[in-house]
């Protein structure tokens, strides 16, 4: 028995220093992830030490959730990035990618090798005056994938004159909109614009023509977004009024799969005016499917080349076959 125990102790303690080394060795890699060795990055390459970045990221967070000073960090992100969880205007940045295309996965490419991706804080979306828009997005700091964010950490929009704003499907209202951030940093809200009156007030159409640029620029309204605790600002979203026109259907589309990804070919007669914003959209391929917007291309391609990612874990819709269109949107209001 005295044998067994003594064996059984010797077990432990290797165990234990096992322990106690893997975790000192993790502490080192933290440390090292934390002061960007680059060093370490030439070794394991820039993926992977990104990916190591976004974990230690995430446990700090984990570990010190608290947000003291109110600025939507918690205070273990704070340790990690190096900046006072004591001060408010101090801290990562904070930003968003808007969610354009649902349970889409894909990006797409022109014969130019120009890629289109989802827009994130400041791009500026377009909406057809008059009507509801849904704003889908997620909140990130300083572009690390699915960061946690604090309890309590609450945005203010602020819509300009010709802006309206609400909860998704609530009354629309010219007054400033308190939105409550998840700890995923989900962010949802409606919103509406008029078409700016200044803009035709005391200029005839060739005036206008004339001054299309100017007139362009003057056809977004911004949505300001801050911190309700500190009140710093995060900068703020735009939105360009736009009316479309009858949309373009692909006169030829092959889809061919390859792996994890499914590529279509898509083939669009050309001929646009400059004055149009170029939407793709595309849908499930069935019936009376839901029409979601993939990207905004600054000229037309007579072949366009989308790659759709296939099974996401969690969205099993994303391998079903998809068809576009190209719905073209003019910046001024038509005659």
């Amino acid at each position: 028995m005295y044998r067994d125990r003594r064996a059984a102790i010797r077990y432990i303690l290797s165990g234990l220093g096992l322990f106690l080394l893997i975790t000192a060795g993790l502490l080192v890699l933290g440390w090292a992830v934390r002061a960007r060795n680059v060093r370490l990055q030439h070794l394991i390459g820039d993926k992977w030490f990104f990916r190591l970045h976004a974990a230690y990221d995430r446990v700090a967070a984990g570990l010190a959730p608290r947000d003291q000073d109110g600025d939507g960090i918690s205070d273990g992100r704070e340790f990690f990035w190096k900046t006072d969880p004591r001060k408010p205007r101090d801290h990562p940045a904070i930003g968003a990618t808007r969610d354009t295309n649902g349970d889409f996965d894909f990006k797409i490419n022109s014969s130019a090798d120009r890629y289109v991706f989802p827009g994130q804080w400041g791009d500026t979306v377009n909406v057809v005056p008059g009507q509801r828009f849904q704003w889908r997005g997620r909140l990130l700091v300083d572009h690390v994938a699915r960061p946690i964010f604090p309890a309590g950490f609450r945005l203010r929009i602020t819509p300009s004159a010709e802006g309206t704003v609400s909860p998704p499907g609530g009354p629309l209202s010219k007054n400033a909109l308190v939105v409550a951030v998840p700890p995923d940093g989900a962010l949802v809200f409606d919103l509406q614009v008029q078409m700016p009156a200044r803009v035709y007030s005391g200029a005839s159409h060739v005036e206008l023509q004339s001054l299309s640029d100017a007139v362009s620029s003057r056809m977004v309204v911004a949505f300001a977004i801050d911190n309700v605790v500190t009140g710093e600002s995060l900068g703020s979203i735009h939105v360009r009024c736009a009316w479309p026109s009858p949309p373009l259907m692909p006169i030829a589309s092959t889809a061919a799969r390859d792996g994890a990804e499914r590529t279509y070919d898509l083939t669009f007669p050309s001929g646009y005016s400059t004055d149009e914003v170029l939407l793709l959209q595309a849908a499930h391929d069935e019936p009376n499917a839901v029409w979601l917007e993939a990207g905004s291309i600054s000229f037309l391609h007579e072949t366009l080349i989308v790659r759709q990612a296939l099974g996401k874990p969690g969205r099993p819709a994303n391998a079903g076959m998809l068809k576009f269109r190209i719905l073209p949107l003019r910046r001024h209001p038509p005659e």
